[in-house]
Parts: structure tokens; C-alpha cells; sequence
């Protein structure tokens, strides 16, 4: 098994590899101290560098979409707290309009009496001149 140490090698006598062993640079994991850096991986028997660089290639095909797809998914959570905002306004601007409509309703039912009083209606009409005693 070999490791790598500040670009030296370590070979570990168990499996048998040594520095002519096909060796394969790839970026270290996110999240150690320098994710840029490079460390040195030897390529399994059996496959290829090419076959490696065309998996190395296609993980990072992935690492770019899951890239994507994050900021679209943070764009959606953006985009979602907005209508979620709009949706609270508008709930109470429909409140506030059932409330003034109702207001509304009644100072027009104040100001329009629904029936006549009954002395209104029944107060003698008078026709000039006719009325009796009058002639």
C-alpha cells in the first residue's frame, strides 16, 4: 500500500508495490487542509490510467452538476420564501378587504333607512285651494 508524504512515497512491504507501480494524480478530498493539493494514488492491476482518467473525469461531470443543481435548489428555497411572504400579504389584504366591505355596508344601510316611519306615510296630502273650508 503506498502513501504519500510530502510528495515522498511510502511503500508498504505487504502488497509489493515500489515506485514503478502506474501512479495517478488526482485532487485530495474536499475539506483537508489544501483541497487543491495532489496526492499521489497508485492505479489498481488491471485497470488502466485511461479508464481512470475517464472515471476521474466523470466524477467531476458530477461534482459540477451537484454544483448546479445546489444553487438552482437554493434559487427555488429564495424564490419559495418570496411567494411564501407575497401569499401572507395577500391573505391580509383580503382580510382587510372583507373587513371594509363590511364597514362599508353598514354606513350605507346607516344612511338609507330600510323602511318609511309610518307617519310619513300617512300625512294627509294637500292640493292648493280645494281643501274644505276653502272656497
Amino acid at each position: 500500500m503506498s502513501f504519500q508524504t510530502q510528495g515522498t512515497h511510502a511503500t508498504s512491504p505487504d502488497i509489493g508495490s515500489d515506485h514503478d507501480d502506474d501512479v495517478v494524480e488526482v485532487p485530495a478530498p474536499h475539506g483537508t487542509t489544501n483541497s487543491l493539493a495532489y496526492q499521489a494514488t497508485p492505479v489498481a492491476v488491471g485497470v488502466s490510467a485511461e479508464s481512470h482518467a475517464e472515471l476521474v473525469k466523470k466524477v467531476e461531470d458530477l461534482r459540477e452538476t451537484l454544483g448546479q443543481t445546489q444553487n438552482a435548489l437554493g434559487e427555488a428555497r429564495s424564490r419559495l420564501a418570496t411567494l411564501e411572504g407575497d401569499r401572507a400579504r395577500l391573505q391580509m389584504m383580503e382580510s382587510l378587504q372583507t373587513r371594509v366591505e363590511a364597514q362599508l355596508d353598514l354606513l350605507i344601510r346607516m344612511q338609507h333607512p330600510v323602511a318609511t316611519p309610518m307617519y310619513a306615510a300617512q300625512a294627509p296630502s294637500s292640493q292648493h285651494g280645494t281643501g274644505p273650508g276653502m272656497a
